[in-house]
């Protein structure tokens, strides 16, 4: 039971450093050109203050964060409107065209 309780506090610590780990990251390449050890320095000292000033400016200005998931758009909407309009402009003779368009 103890090895259990242990896995799974590990992998909750190891959740918990790769947000860390993912927000040390951005800041030091929000650095640019000026990436240097006192700079670098800098950055990590101050990003466990600075995080949740942040995440609190993000929220009441209602900053939207990217997903990070992808989707791909349905076709059925785009699909409708080009055969509406082609419906309306060729004629359709009985037995001489696609079931889609009957």
């Amino acid at each position: 039971m103890l090895e259990v309780v242990f896995f799974s506090a590990s992998i909750f610590k190891e959740n918990a450093w790769a947000g860390w780990v993912s927000t040390l990251k951005t800041s030091i390449s929000g650095l640019g050109a000026n990436k240097t050890v006192n700079s670098i320095t800098k950055v990590s000292r101050v990003l466990h203050v600075l995080s949740p000033v942040l995440n609190n400016f993000d929220t009441e200005n209602e900053v939207a964060h990217e997903s990070g998931r992808h989707q791909k758009a349905s076709e059925m909407k785009d699909m409708r409107i080009i055969l509406n309009e082609l419906t309306s402009v060729f004629k359709v003779f009985p037995n001489r065209c696609h079931t889609f368009f009957s």
